[in-house]
C-alpha cells in the first residue's frame, strides 16, 4: 500500500498545453508536470535542523551519515503529521 503523499504540491495541468505539447502561449514545448508531492514539500520546510538530528542521536558519537539519516526520518515524520492533521 502506497503511503499518502498529499498529491502534487505545484501541479501544472495538461490543460495549459496544446495538443502538440507546446505551451498554450506558444512558448517552448514541455509536458504537463505533476510537481513535487505535498509530503516532500512539508518535509523540505520542516523546522527541524541538523543539530536537532544530532541531539536526537545523543553524544555517544555518530557519523554524518547517521545524522543525515536521522534528519531525513525526522523531517518525513513531521510531513506525515502535517498530512494527518489535514485529514481531520
Amino acid at each position: 500500500m502506497k503511503k499518502p503523499d498529499g498529491g502534487p504540491a505545484f501541479p501544472r495541468p495538461a490543460s495549459e498545453y496544446t495538443k502538440d505539447g507546446s505551451c498554450a502561449d506558444g512558448n517552448h514545448a514541455i509536458s504537463a508536470q505533476t510537481g513535487m508531492t505535498l509530503r516532500d514539500y512539508f518535509a523540505a520546510h520542516a523546522p527541524i535542523t541538523f543539530q536537532d538530528a544530532c541531539d536526537a542521536i545523543g553524544e555517544d558519537g555518530y557519523s554524518y551519515k547517521e545524522a543525515f539519516t536521522r534528519l531525513a526520518r525526522m523531517r518525513m515524520a513531521y510531513a506525515d503529521a502535517m498530512l494527518a492533521e489535514r485529514e481531520k
